[in-house]
């Protein structure tokens, strides 16, 4: 299964984003492994996350944001 990657808009900005990579935190809510964080120059508060599985991003990603 290829992993599933979507664009997320962070409230907190870049540095929540960046506490949830840099903190080692690999699960986000979920029992999928994050796989990568792309953080757009040009849009701080917009990440593409992709995660190593398919579960449930949306709550993966609202239960980090919250």
């Amino acid at each position: 299964m290829k992993p599933a990657r979507k664009t997320y808009r962070f409230n907190e900005g870049i540095g929540r984003v960046h506490d949830l990579v840099a903190g080692g935190q690999a699960h986000l809510g979920t029992s999928e492994a994050l796989g990568a964080v792309t953080i757009p120059a040009d849009s701080p508060v917009v990440a593409t996350i992709e995660f190593a599985g398919a579960a449930d991003v949306d709550y993966a990603v609202q239960a980090a944001t919250a």
